[in-house]
């Protein structure tokens, strides 16, 4: 299984209210907390989770420098964490990796930070979970993958 960067930073992130419009806003962003969040427990406890090197970076970037900032040392901590799961199994980039998410990128019009996620993990998942608009792309899909979006709700990430 994938886990898309934007479940887990949903999960990691607890809305506050001052980031709001409006309590309707705030609640709808609440609920996907929570929603995320108790995914990825369950995900983290029951399932076997592919992750690339590039996207522990992006993680890192995601919860320490975008939005809601959470403290650069609680963020190396918690994905020092993430490494030591056994049921986690982190793929690192190859040289052709990225020459494949250029082309793939190029022919399909997708930025390539997602085909820098999924290609290399394409022999090992056989489900991605994402809320990002993107992975409906049939190229971003992989052969025998299904997509789970555990929010109901597609963002264009």
């Amino acid at each position: 299984m994938f886990i898309d960067t934007q479940i887990w930073v949903f999960a990691k992130k607890k809305p506050t209210p001052e980031n709001f419009s409006s309590q309707e806003a705030f609640q709808e962003a609440v609920d996907c907390h929570q929603t995320c969040q108790q995914f990825l427990l369950k995900a983290i406890e029951q399932e076997q989770i592919g992750m690339t090197s590039h996207q522990i970076t992006e993680i890192s970037h995601a919860f320490s420098f975008r939005g809601l900032k959470i403290p650069r040392n609680q963020t190396q901590a918690f994905l020092q964490d993430l490494e030591l799961q056994e049921n986690i199994q982190i793929i690192p980039l190859q040289l052709k990796d990225y020459h494949l998410a250029l082309s793939a990128s190029v022919r399909s019009g997708t930025h390539v930070w997602d085909y820098l996620w999924v290609l290399p993990l394409a022999p090992h998942i056989t489900r991605i979970i994402s809320c990002d608009r993107h992975f409906q792309h049939a190229s971003l899909r992989l052969k025998g993958t299904e997509l789970i979006n555990p929010i109901k709700k597609w963002f264009h990430l």
